[in-house]
């Protein structure tokens, strides 16, 4: 909270009604400001444990591709050897006011996927100070703005643990290296690119119109009456639309 007699920063633990301001002494109740907590995401996911859900995230069929890689990945190119590095913990600023917040990064993000854990679920414990993430004098001076702004209810600092991946895709000679951001806490991956998809992709609209057309010229030859040709090829003509639709929605 803010000290009211001399508004220097004070922290207070989660669990204490009263503390001492370290700036002018003085002896403060937590009815007296705006709660300001440091917490740190709890570590659920190891390592070794990220390394097998990353494996698992390319394993997906999350690209439409003919081409099925030796190592069995449904990418539209073979995959290089995954490389997932040590735990890092980065910090965010959530700002609660009366009717809102925001979160916004206190410091320079490492890579975009990064930014997604701020609004990641997580079970966050208090965190001891100082932390060797951020600069205290930051982060000092960043609470103590958000505690001096109207109607602000409560500030959290949450320090946020993840594991920074990357991996490569080989096409023609050349590897094209994307990298990640697993969830310490959740587990979840984030990556900062995608991989464009496969060219088969691009081609499919024409095998589904090459093959409506043989089947629309199949029927006509098959059946000699009108009207039952005329619904024949009606019919088919509804159940390739449906097709070419849904492979179009698994692909976006």
């Amino acid at each position: 909270m803010s000290c009211p007699q001399c508004g220097a920063p004070v922290w207070l633990p989660h669990d204490a009604d009263f503390t001492q301001c370290t700036s002018c002494g003085s002896v403060l109740a937590a009815v007296q400001g705006v709660l300001a907590h440091v917490l740190r995401e709890e570590v659920r996911v190891t390592r070794e444990q990220a390394a097998g859900i990353l494996e698992a995230w390319l394993s997906g069929e999350g690209y439409d591709s003919a081409d099925v890689t030796p190592a069995g990945k449904k990418f539209s190119a073979p995959i290089a050897a995954p490389v997932v590095d040590e735990l890092h913990l980065f910090p965010f600023m959530r700002v609660k006011g009366e009717a809102d917040e925001r979160i916004t990064p206190l410091g320079a993000l490492p890579s975009p996927a990064v930014a997604q854990f701020g609004y990641a679920p997580g079970e966050l414990v208090e965190a001891t100070l100082p932390l060797k993430e951020i600069d205290q004098a930051t982060l000092g001076s960043a609470v103590a703005a958000a505690l001096a702004e109207p109607r602000i209810t409560a500030v959290q600092v949450e320090m946020r643990g993840y594991y920074p991946a990357q991996y490569a895709l080989v096409g023609d000679g050349v590897a094209t290296r994307y990298s990640v951001a697993i969830g310490a806490g959740q587990g979840a991956v984030y990556p900062d690119s995608l991989p464009p998809r496969s060219p088969h992709a691009a081609r499919s609209p024409q095998w589904y119109l090459l093959g409506l057309a043989v089947a629309l010229v199949a029927e006509a030859v098959a059946i000699p009456e009108l009207w039952p040709a005329i619904l024949a090829i009606v019919a088919t003509a509804t159940v390739f639309c449906a097709a070419f639709c849904g492979a179009e929605a698994r692909r976006a």
